[in-house]
């Protein structure tokens, strides 16, 4: 079956205006991932620009023919490009976005209206927008998740090829030894790769980048159900499935001991019952803050254990390593609650601890309880102490 060209650009405006339109409907349901509403806004002008060029027997004039597609297709590649770089989160060149926008619609209305020249036109457009596509491919590649590397690969992977596609009509262009006209028909060959491509594009970049929206919103969701929203600690599920790595990790090296501590903020209740509940939340916030830059961040996991109590696994190389941190956590702690304008000195942390150097028979709920036993004996012998239990040091 022989599909003209007129009507492969109106697939290729369907297919994008549907992607637009699923877009701007994810961002009722997507208000918190960034880009979302660009890429919709995007795909949109791609999809009036490729109706125009469908349709474009429905105008007297190619000039308006030339702007009207021209410049909602080319400044919808540059939304969809600002649109990856919000979403990854890349600050780098966004400066030059608006530049590099003024550029095209200078240069579209400079060879439309006031050098009319479609040769020279059709190469700087496809050479900037080629260009827009090699680079949020970069993105793309330079920022996958673990949990979703194929889709952002594959995305990369439809950019290069639009940008390949676009540049290969360009050198059609430039090569071909007639005089060419607006929409270049003397370069059916340029025109039907470069829609070709931009319709597996649509069909197929896309809708991976919508899948990108839906793992990030299932990767948020995942986070909130793993981590305490006042202190931005893990919580206990999250510290359960944190400590999977972490002791499979040990597994593999079987060199390291694991020590666990627990924390309980001294007199927590009294500073609840003497200065509110939002006085309360700040010291917890504290805690958090201190637990977050204390833990090893590649060999320990720290949670919110419940209330006041927290709770921190590590490999350490033996009990100094470990009561260090400790040290450390409870000296900081006092120090950071002792800059918060509602109390009028520090407060302090009581720790427990417990360690275990046998791989064949390490048990986390048996180290918790030692640790919880040395936290009680902390808090029986004056509190602001760390304790430790030295018979777990001993193997088996």
């Amino acid at each position: 079956m022989h599909i003209d060209e007129a009507t492969l650009y109106v697939i290729v405006g369907c297919a994008a205006l549907i992607a637009g339109a699923a877009f701007c409907g994810l961002r009722y349901y997507a208000k918190e991932v960034p880009g979302v509403v660009l890429w919709g806004l995007g795909y949109l002008g791609i999809g009036v620009s490729m109706l125009v060029v469908g349709e474009q027997t429905l105008f007297g004039d190619k000039r308006i023919v030339s702007l009207a597609f021209n410049l909602p297709h080319n400044c919808g590649l540059l939304l969809v490009l600002a649109g990856t770089m919000r979403f990854c989160g890349t600050l780098q060149g966004r400066k030059l976005l608006w530049p590099l926008g003024a550029i095209e619609v200078i240069g579209i209305f400079l060879f439309t209206l006031v050098f009319p020249d479609a040769r020279i036109r059709i190469i700087f457009l496809a050479l900037l927008a080629a260009m827009m596509s090699v680079w949020g491919a970069v993105i793309l590649w330079r920022r996958p998740d673990t949990r979703s590397e194929g889709p952002y690969r594959l995305a990369s992977a439809m950019n290069l090829l639009q940008a390949l596609a676009l540049l290969t009509r360009a050198g059609l262009v430039l090569s071909a030894p007639i005089h060419v006209t607006p929409g270049s028909p003397e370069v059916p060959l340029g025109n039907q790769i470069a829609a070709g491509v931009l319709l597996l594009n649509m069909m197929a970049s896309s809708w991976m980048l919508i899948l990108l929206v839906a793992l990030r919103l299932v990767a948020d969701l995942r986070s909130a159900a793993e981590r305490d929203a006042l202190t931005g600690l893990l919580n206990r599920r999250g510290m359960r499935l944190a400590l999977d790595t972490l002791l499979s990790r040990r597994a593999a090296n079987g060199l390291r001991q694991i020590g666990v501590m627990l924390l309980d903020i001294d007199h927590f209740k009294s500073i609840n019952d003497t200065h509110g509940h939002d006085v309360g939340d700040k010291v917890l916030k504290v805690m958090g803050e201190v637990l977050l830059h204390a833990a090893p961040p590649t060999h320990g996991v720290a949670a919110r254990w419940g209330g006041e109590e927290f709770c921190i696994v590590m490999e350490c190389a033996g009990e100094g390593e470990v009561v260090e941190v400790a040290e450390k956590i409870r000296s900081r702690f006092t120090a950071a609650t002792a800059l918060l304008q509602e109390l009028s000195s520090g407060r302090t942390v009581s720790i427990g601890i417990a360690l275990s150097q046998n791989p064949s028979q390490l048990d986390i709920s048996r180290l918790i309880s030692t640790a919880d036993a040395q936290l009680y004996r902390a808090k029986q012998t004056g509190r602001d102490r760390v304790e430790v239990c030295r018979s777990e040091l001993a193997p088996g």
